[in-house]
């Protein structure tokens, strides 16, 4: 997992940093059909948000500016990855081939389960919204989702031939090598995010950083990979969730907010070897096994013969 997967939707948490909610949870999702999907969730009070002098609809209320910030989030980050190359370049694609940056970028958007909108003449994107609501709880879920991985590396500027930077060697050994990948969850350096502050200032500094407890939900068909998440666990269709879960003092400390991943590579070679070794002392210990009968059988037969030998002299 890499420092630059994490890259939509991520500032997207700064909305719900000051709704006073309770809890807000990211989810990045990597399926066994290679799709990947990346949602926000969050659950607030709706008299929590009332008794703060805001209301839930309306121009000025909190849905409509959530909505608002998350199309900008979105929009922008198309419009990102638009610039990212020129439209003529050429670049190498994960089935081998080489093809012109307009091909990946169309086949991308193809590929993207996003809403495209046409506002003040200009064509925009946004993601998928789902609000529901139980009683005075109301729950807004955030989505995007990539159909194919290879649309979810190229939209975040990941190509075949790209160095890992992120990935290290903590710890080599003679038959296995023990990686780290180190990465910004989610909820990192969110206190200087300047849509937070934006909230802030819509709530009129009712609620802080402080409200909330922030969770990170990684899943993939990786069942190889560790981490320093509090909890995993591995689904009954074969997908491992990791789960980390942060409070703001979390946060604030030093690093705080970054994770951690590991994976273990076995080296092939050392393992050819020590194969070769134990075959050798394998048949090494049953050519023993045989010398030693054929020699205690040899010592038998001769006791025989000369029993037979001392009966007929008799």
């Amino acid at each position: 997992m890499r420092k630059k997967i994490l890259a939509i939707l991520l500032c997207v948490f700064s909305i719900f940093a000051l709704c006073g909610c309770g809890s807000v949870s990211y989810v990045l999702k990597i399926d066994t059909d290679g799709s990947v999907t990346q949602a926000v969730n969050v659950s607030f009070s709706y008299k929590k948000v009332t008794d703060a002098g805001k209301t839930i609809d309306g121009n000025d209320g909190l849905k409509n500016h959530i909505q608002t910030i998350a199309n900008n989030v979105v929009n922008n980050s198309v419009g990102h990855f638009a610039s990212s190359h020129n439209m003529t370049d050429e670049l190498k694609t994960y089935d081998g081939k080489t093809v012109l940056f307009s091909d990946i970028y169309n086949y991308t958007l193809s590929q993207m389960n996003i809403v495209r909108y046409l506002y003040n003449f200009e064509w925009r994107y946004r993601p998928n919204y789902e609000w529901t609501q139980d009683g005075d709880n109301i729950n807004c879920t955030i989505s995007i989702k990539f159909n194919t991985i290879y649309a979810y590396y190229y939209f975040h500027n990941i190509y075949p031939d790209d160095e890992d930077t992120s990935e290290k060697i903590i710890e080599n050994h003679a038959f296995y090598v023990k990686t780290e990948t180190e990465s910004e969850s989610p909820f990192y350096d969110l206190k200087n995010s300047e849509i937070a502050q934006h909230f802030v200032d819509y709530f009129g500094g009712v609620f802080s950083l402080k409200d909330m407890e922030y969770n990170f939900y990684y899943a993939t068909p990786n069942t190889k990979l560790y981490s320093d998440a509090q909890n995993s666990y591995t689904t009954a269709n074969g997908i491992k969730v990791h789960e980390w879960h942060f409070t703001a003092s979390d946060l604030d400390k030093e690093k705080g907010g970054m994770i951690h991943t590991y994976q273990i590579k076995v080296k092939p070679y050392t393992w050819y070897m020590l194969a070769i070794v134990i075959s050798l002392g394998v048949a090494l210990i049953l050519t023993i096994v045989v010398k030693v009968k054929e020699s205690k059988n040899k010592k038998v037969l001769q006791t025989q013969n000369q029993n037979i030998d001392e009966v007929d002299n008799n």
